[in-house]
Protein backbone atom coordinates (compact mmCIF):
# COMPACT_ATOMS: atom_id res chain seq x y z
CA UNK A 1 0.00 0.00 0.00
CA UNK A 2 1.02 3.53 -0.67
CA UNK A 3 0.52 6.62 1.28
CA UNK A 4 1.25 10.42 0.70
CA UNK A 5 2.94 11.20 3.62
CA UNK A 6 5.04 14.52 2.48
CA UNK A 7 9.05 15.31 2.30
CA UNK A 8 8.99 16.22 5.81
CA UNK A 9 7.53 13.00 6.73
CA UNK A 10 10.22 11.25 9.59
CA UNK A 11 10.60 7.58 8.26
CA UNK A 12 12.04 6.71 11.22
CA UNK A 13 9.17 7.83 13.35
CA UNK A 14 6.32 4.80 12.47
CA UNK A 15 7.46 1.24 13.95
CA UNK A 16 7.19 0.30 10.35
CA UNK A 17 9.03 -0.79 7.94
CA UNK A 18 8.54 2.12 5.00
CA UNK A 19 10.17 2.18 1.43
CA UNK A 20 9.99 5.15 -0.27
CA UNK A 21 7.74 4.66 -3.53
CA UNK A 22 9.64 4.36 -6.91
CA UNK A 23 7.66 2.96 -9.46
CA UNK A 24 9.69 4.19 -12.38
CA UNK A 25 12.73 2.05 -14.06
CA UNK A 26 15.03 5.28 -14.77
CA UNK A 27 13.93 7.84 -12.20
CA UNK A 28 14.02 8.32 -8.49
CA UNK A 29 11.47 7.40 -6.63
CA UNK A 30 8.17 9.73 -5.43
CA UNK A 31 8.95 12.72 -3.19
CA UNK A 32 7.12 11.99 -0.36
CA UNK A 33 5.38 8.93 -0.88
CA UNK A 34 5.99 5.93 0.72
CA UNK A 35 5.38 2.03 0.54
CA UNK A 36 4.20 -0.30 3.08
CA UNK A 37 4.52 -3.86 2.51
CA UNK A 38 2.09 -6.51 2.50
CA UNK A 39 3.13 -8.19 5.87
CA UNK A 40 2.29 -4.71 7.58
CA UNK A 41 -1.52 -4.81 6.15
CA UNK A 42 -2.57 -4.59 9.82
CA UNK A 43 -1.00 -0.72 10.05
CA UNK A 44 -2.51 0.53 6.35
CA UNK A 45 -5.31 1.41 8.10
CA UNK A 46 -3.63 3.85 10.83
CA UNK A 47 -1.37 4.95 8.01
CA UNK A 48 -4.23 6.26 5.67
CA UNK A 49 -5.98 8.28 8.60
CA UNK A 50 -2.54 9.64 8.89
CA UNK A 51 -1.91 10.59 5.29
CA UNK A 52 -5.79 11.66 5.05
CA UNK A 53 -5.07 14.08 8.50
CA UNK A 54 -2.22 15.64 6.72
CA UNK A 55 -3.96 16.32 3.08
CA UNK A 56 -7.11 17.81 5.07
CA UNK A 57 -3.94 20.06 6.82
CA UNK A 58 -3.06 21.22 3.93
CA UNK A 59 -5.86 22.14 2.46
Amino acid sequence: MVFKLGKDFNMEGPNLTLNEFNPFKNKGPLTGWYEVGFEEQDAWEKMTEMALTLIKEKA
